[in-house]
């Protein structure tokens, strides 16, 4: 093959690799309840911050793994400080 047209191949290819990564939805603990806690200064549908859900989108999947890890013992500590 032409050098020429190999580096044209695998550019298009690493385009539509790219292309399919933009395309993939993103992993979101949003449950459309949207409503942040006074005390808490969290979301009472998700458990993220304001900050966390305006950024959301344009945070790493290590970023957004991460939070997504520590949501349920957010919202653990959320309710029990309610029941108290």
């Amino acid at each position: 093959m032409d050098p020429a047209a190999s580096y044209i191949l695998a550019a298009r290819r690493g385009f539509l690799q790219r292309s399919a990564e933009f395309k993939r939805p993103i992993e979101t603990p949003c449950t459309r309840v949207c409503v942040i806690d006074t005390g808490t200064k969290l979301c009472a549908g998700c458990g993220r911050s304001l900050d966390e859900i305006a950024r959301w989108a344009a945070m790493t999947d290590a970023e957004r793994q991460h939070i997504m890890r520590e949501l349920p013992l957010r919202q653990a500590r959320a309710r029990q400080a309610v029941e108290k």
